[in-house]
């Protein structure tokens, strides 16, 4: 509280006490890289190479912020722009979860959603 009171508020989307619209376009590219970065993250740790492990990938307030869209919406297409052939040396499964929304991809069969 004490830092808010000298430094300002920080507003999603915008600047130090200055709330500025945020576009839906705009969250749902942010969204999907963010979940790009976090699997490209695991990936480039060499010591997870080759060990077919489950990922889970926690998007906390993504569901909330693109309520309009279906997750795996989000989801899955972030995943594709990784590609199945690069993410699945490493992993056997990925799991992209908000509070109530969950996407899954496994290498070796089709994408799973559950709203």
């Amino acid at each position: 509280m004490l830092y808010g009171r000298q430094n300002g508020f920080y507003f999603g989307g915008g600047a130090v006490s200055e709330p500025t619209a945020r576009d839906v376009s705009t969250d749902l590219v942010t969204w999907r890289a963010g979940i790009v970065a976090a699997v490209q993250t695991k990936l480039d740790k060499a010591a997870y190479a080759g060990h077919e492990l489950d990922l889970l990938v926690y998007a906390r307030g993504c569901a909330f912020d693109l309520i309009d869209f279906e997750f795996s919406e989000i989801a899955h297409p972030a995943l594709a722009s990784i590609g199945r052939e690069n993410w699945g040396r490493t992993f056997s499964n990925i799991y992209v979860v908000d509070d109530k929304s969950f996407a899954s991809a496994s290498s070796g069969a089709d994408h799973r959603s559950k709203p």
